[in-house]
């Protein structure tokens, strides 16, 4: 995965001494990097929101690869926190569940990637409605996986009520 570093300056605020040598990145969203592992780990809790924006964000774009280990990780133990704090309905655990079943289809782990959208888009049907964006945005997720998947006859009502 290619390293997205920007500041090469340790992320931890009281430190921020420069980096010769990025060693220590953060293998979720590689934006920051620190100059050792204690202050990677300091870091995690002022960082972390920071991080899940910066991997919805790629996924959204597209911009993940195969080897994205370490996003998928920050997106696993997000979403099982935010099932743990929320429930299953709310927005933000519904949000995260579709990000991470979109980091999953876009790196070839459709099977992975079917059970997450499904949860998605009929969560969002039952708390938001049939006709409400992001129903109709995980609804489309869901049909393209299928289409992929060679599920023609289960994608196709979708993207006609999506449509």
């Amino acid at each position: 995965m290619a390293v997205r570093v920007e500041d090469k300056r340790c992320g931890l605020g009281r430190c921020r001494v420069a980096l010769p040598v990025l060693d220590y990145v953060c293998s979720g969203c590689s934006t920051v990097a620190y100059c050792g592992e204690a202050h990677l780990r300091e870091h995690w809790d002022e960082h972390s929101d920071a991080c899940y924006a910066a991997i919805c964000g790629r996924v959204a774009s597209g911009d993940v690869h195969v080897d994205d280990a370490g996003g998928e990780i920050v997106l696993q133990r997000r979403l099982r926190k935010c099932r743990r704090e929320h429930g299953d309905l709310d927005e933000r655990t519904l949000g995260c569940m579709g990000i991470l079943g979109m980091l999953y289809r876009q790196i070839g782990r459709l099977n992975e990637a079917g059970p997450l959208l499904r949860e998605c888009w009929e969560g969002n049907r039952a708390v938001n409605g049939a006709m409400h964006s992001e129903t109709l945005g995980s609804m489309s997720n869901l049909a393209a996986l299928l289409r992929e998947q060679g599920k023609l006859d289960e994608a196709e009502p979708l993207y006609r009520e999506a449509l």
